[in-house]
């Protein structure tokens, strides 16, 4: 075997469940001990409260009394008169916290999108013959992984609608059948469901992807395989338009904008191209900092997808830069707590690039002697990272738990 760990190769019916089991359990463990089951967004009691009304079979709930309505002004929910009260966001991600909302454990879910992210992720090196045990080295040791799987966030089962979007739409590139560009579209669909700005974002990677693989092949089933994506990639904006119609009245309204009218995207009042530029460097050196707990990480694995020299490099570089540029048009930098919030999609794209990487690698020597001292390099640094982490959040969300208490 061309790296140190061929065991974990004969033996992934054991290790890869053990793995995702580590990553489900890691997750719930800093949700519930290490922020103390606390929130440090209004954006997460947002999605508990939409998910709450969905499980009582309720798009809208009737608005609180007029005093109650000033306290819960800015609580990231709609009080409208004529409307009712419900939840700014898109649906999908209340409805992926509905079972845990219904077992009264709501925190079992993003857990849950950890465990089913690594799991597709580790499956999408299987498919590309990469080391799987890399993929789930790699999200192990991220404490952008670990830290936002602990939060309540809707970018947790965006990482695992994008995490499945990637593992189908490499099966079928690889030489799977239809169905999988079925699944692709589904997975994008639901990801636009919750994320719809970065779903919007990914679409030029995947489509400049699957039109080089259609000039080069010109056969009916591509071009078949991606009608079928599309067609069920068309479910997301869909449903967002009828969930838009049965709870604002209008298709093209959003409670997004219709609570917040100035968080449209493009430059407008105080945002500008150098707000938004300023934005970026300051979220880039932060995903520098936490995708794997040192400053260098995103060079790293930026040259890694270089020396891959791979089509499907430049498909992950493509939708990383997609997702970082554009946010440059949306006026909020982010909460960031644990990294920054909204480019937390591009995790399985970062992970592509260390995996095409360490398949071309395989045949170099010198990398194949050199890559135990690497990684345990790194693990030392984002243990580290992660303990002092741990440790900062317990102290900080102390108070807060206190008044839960």
């Amino acid at each position: 075997m061309p790296w140190p760990s061929a065991h974990l190769e004969r033996g992934q019916f054991a290790w890869r469940p053990a793995a995702a089991a580590l990553a489900f359990a890691a997750a719930l463990f800093i949700g519930l001990w290490v922020y103390r089951g606390t929130v440090f967004t209004t954006d997460e009691n947002s999605y508990l409260f939409q998910a709450t009304a969905f499980s009582e079979g309720l798009l809208r709930r009737a608005p609180p009394p007029h005093p109650l309505e000033q306290i819960l002004h800015r609580s990231m929910n709609v009080i409208d008169p004529q409307l009712g009260w419900f939840s700014r966001y898109p649906p999908g991600h209340a409805l992926w916290l509905l079972p845990g909302v219904k077992l009264g454990w709501p925190r079992l879910m993003p857990a849950l999108a950890a465990a089913l992210s690594l799991w597709l992720l580790t499956g999408a090196a299987r498919t590309l013959r990469a080391p799987w045990w890399l993929a789930a080295l790699l999200l192990l040791l991220s404490p952008y992984c670990l830290f936002m799987h602990g939060t309540l966030l809707s970018h947790t089962s965006g990482l695992l609608a994008t995490s499945l979007l990637l593992w189908a739409y490499l099966r079928w590139r690889e030489g799977g059948p239809v169905r999988y560009t079925a699944l692709a579209g589904a997975a994008w669909a639901f990801l636009f469901l919750g994320r719809p700005y970065t779903a919007a974002l990914l679409v030029p990677a995947f489509a400049l992807d699957a039109l080089v693989l259609w000039l080069r092949r010109r056969d009916r089933a591509t071009f078949q395989a991606l009608v079928v994506f599309g067609a069920a990639a068309l479910a997301g904006p869909l449903l967002s338009l009828l969930y838009n119609d049965l709870v604002t009245g209008h298709t093209r309204q959003t409670p997004y904008l219709m609570y917040s009218p100035g968080a449209a995207l493009g430059f407008h009042g105080r945002h500008t191209l150098a707000v938004g530029l300023g934005h970026l460097r300051h979220n880039f050196a932060l995903l520098d900092t936490w995708l794997l707990g040192f400053r260098g990480a995103t060079a790293g694995l930026a040259l890694c997808a270089l020396a891959a020299a791979s089509p499907l490099a430049l498909l992950a570089g493509l939708a990383i830069a997609a997702v970082l540029g554009g946010y440059v048009l949306f006026y909020y930098p982010g909460f960031n707590t644990c990294g920054p919030y909204y480019y937390f999609e591009t995790l399985p794209f970062w992970i592509l690039a260390a995996l095409l990487f360490a398949r071309r690698a395989a045949r170099w020597p010198r990398v194949r002697r050199t890559a135990p001292v690497l990684l345990a390099a790194a693990a030392g640094f984002s243990l580290h990272f992660t303990w002092n982490q741990c440790a900062h959040f317990r102290q900080r969300t102390a108070r807060e738990a206190a008044l839960m208490a």
